[in-house]
């Protein structure tokens, strides 16, 4: 009877021993799978500085300049400031159609981009913005 007591705890004892011992393998299987995507995104990030970007990354390439579409709002004025911060100039409307204000309010001086197209509304609203610059040359 003490021998089976023996062997069940012997056995009981080895088991313990082996699941510890698997977690610490799979633990160290995943630092090292870890690791090498690590390595792998070290590689891609490299890969990248040696790309020609023409416009920052969050900006979009359109008829050889760069342009930001805010996601958030501001009036004209915090717009203008946070333009000059990024070194760049809100949009501005060149086309005669969008050179006709209706000025409703007397006090249209600013637009935005409605369903029919332009529109004049004041420099107090708050409104999403873009921003334009030229495109970077590509350093050889």
């Amino acid at each position: 009877m003490l021998q089976l007591i023996s062997i069940v705890l012997l056995a009981g004892l080895l088991m313990a021993i082996l699941v510890k011992g698997s977690g610490v393998s799979k633990y160290q299987e995943h630092d090292l799978e870890k690791q090498h995507i690590l390595q792998k995104l070290d590689q891609l990030k490299a890969g990248l500085d040696h790309l020609c970007r023409h416009c920052p990354w969050d900006w979009t390439l359109f008829q050889g300049n760069c342009y930001l579409f805010s996601t958030f709002q501001k009036n004209w004025k915090e717009s203008v400031t946070a333009r000059k911060n990024m070194g760049a100039q809100l949009v501005v409307i060149k086309s005669n159609e969008g050179q006709e204000p209706n000025n409703d309010y007397g006090n249209e001086d600013c637009a935005v981009i409605s369903n029919d197209g332009w529109n004049d509304i004041s420099c107090l609203a708050m409104s999403f913005w873009i921003c334009k610059k030229p495109v970077s040359p590509c350093s050889t």
